[in-house]
């Protein structure tokens, strides 16, 4: 089998383990702006019969919301948490240093930066048997282990200089950092006018090789034109 057969199967293995996980853990909703360049999500889970919302990075899940509030349901709630952590990764706030606690009207808050995630209300302390504040602290630490642990997603990759998609590739990383690739880029060059090279190099934009640091491609697949 030669390697770019080999990385095909890799990519496809790779969706199928997606959706079958998909499948089993119930729906799961993407809240990127721009579809596949985000790894945050919200998804809806029943447990005994009731609805609940959880925000995930990557696959890790940083909170989980139990109850309504504020005329949204706990899904609804889990949603717009996902949605303020996803606008924050893009805005930057990237670090696991970025992500604190707070207290905003006299509340206990998980943060980035100056953009507020998620509350942590008195309801959902006593349901997990604990204070407002050590609760938004857990929520907190989850968020910061995810930003920092290693994870891979897919990310098309095009022809730099024509922005043309000529497949797909696997890049790997911390999550605080593949979360900012949005594309491979591919350039080509040759060796003594003998053999072709191939560079790959995660970028944030088709607009240019900026490249994101810490990432790295480990499989790819071509597509047909």
């Amino acid at each position: 089998m030669s390697k770019r057969m080999a990385a095909g199967l890799a990519l496809a293995t790779v969706g199928v383990a997606a959706l079958l996980v998909a499948g089993r853990l119930g729906p799961v909703r993407p809240v990127a702006a721009q579809t596949g360049t985000s790894l945050v999500v919200a998804r809806e889970r029943f447990i005994d019969g009731r609805s609940e919302g959880e925000v995930l990075l990557g696959d890790s899940v940083v909170t989980r919301i139990r109850s309504a509030a504020g005329g949204l349901t706990a899904a609804q709630r889990a949603t717009t948490a996902a949605q303020r952590l996803d606008q924050a990764l893009r805005d930057g706030k990237s670090s696991p240093d970025d992500v604190r606690v707070a207290q905003m009207n006299g509340e206990y808050v998980v943060m980035a930066g100056d953009q507020l995630i998620v509350t942590a209300d008195t309801f959902h302390a006593n349901v997990n048997r604990t204070t407002p504040r050590q609760l938004a602290t857990a929520w907190r630490d989850n968020l910061a282990r995810a930003l920092a642990r290693p994870i891979s997603k897919i990310c098309p990759i095009i022809s730099v200089g024509s922005g043309v998609r000529v497949g797909l590739a696997n890049v790997t990383g911390p999550a605080a950092q593949v979360h900012k690739a949005a594309f491979v880029g591919q350039l080509e060059t040759t060796f003594q006018k003998v053999v072709r090279i191939r560079i790959f190099v995660p970028i944030k934009s088709k607009e240019g090789v900026d490249r994101v640091p810490q990432v790295n491609v480990n499989a790819y697949g071509d597509v047909k034109l």
